[in-house]
């Protein structure tokens, strides 16, 4: 492939085998990693999650609004799963929601499951796992898809 300055695909994965995907994904990556603008319009989000920096996002036909990929990702929070060996279901929750969203707790096998939205408060969390002796913690960026997704249910 030649290198052109700008790149305008529709769907080029659509009807490849998940190998060949990838193959093309990369040769567009690289592209880009060469200077080039590559526009890339698709309804599979996980497909370009990985390449893309920004994401321009359509509403009712329109673009609705252009933002980084890491900016959408920021605002959609990360998904937090905390487990307890035990401990006060309702202090736990209510101190998590202090500095998190959503959350969420149940109880499996005599172990608590909380569950949580982090902005940016990572030391918050860190000293409240190590106060209430957590035993596991799992930390998630949300995909593309859940960006896109916590964008549209909060406009």
């Amino acid at each position: 492939m030649h290198r052109p300055k700008l790149l305008i695909l529709d769907e080029p994965t659509s009807g490849l085998d998940p190998i060949v995907q990838q193959q093309v994904l990369e040769l567009f990556a690289q592209a880009a990693r060469d200077g080039a603008t590559v526009f890339l319009p698709s309804h599979i989000l996980g497909e370009i999650e990985h390449i893309a920096e920004e994401a321009a996002v359509l509403r009712e036909g329109s673009i609705g609004q252009t933002v980084s990929v890491a900016e959408l990702r920021k605002a959609a929070g990360r998904q937090v799963r905390i487990t307890f060996d035990s401990g006060d279901a309702e202090q736990l929750c209510s101190e998590l929601q202090s500095f998190a969203t959503d959350v969420q707790v149940r109880e499996h096998n005599d172990q608590l499951l909380l569950s949580a939205v982090l902005q940016d408060q990572v030391a918050a969390l860190i000293d409240y796992c190590a106060r209430h002796h957590a035993i596991d913690l799992l930390c998630e960026e949300p995909s593309l898809e859940q960006s896109v997704l916590t964008m549209y249910q909060r406009s």
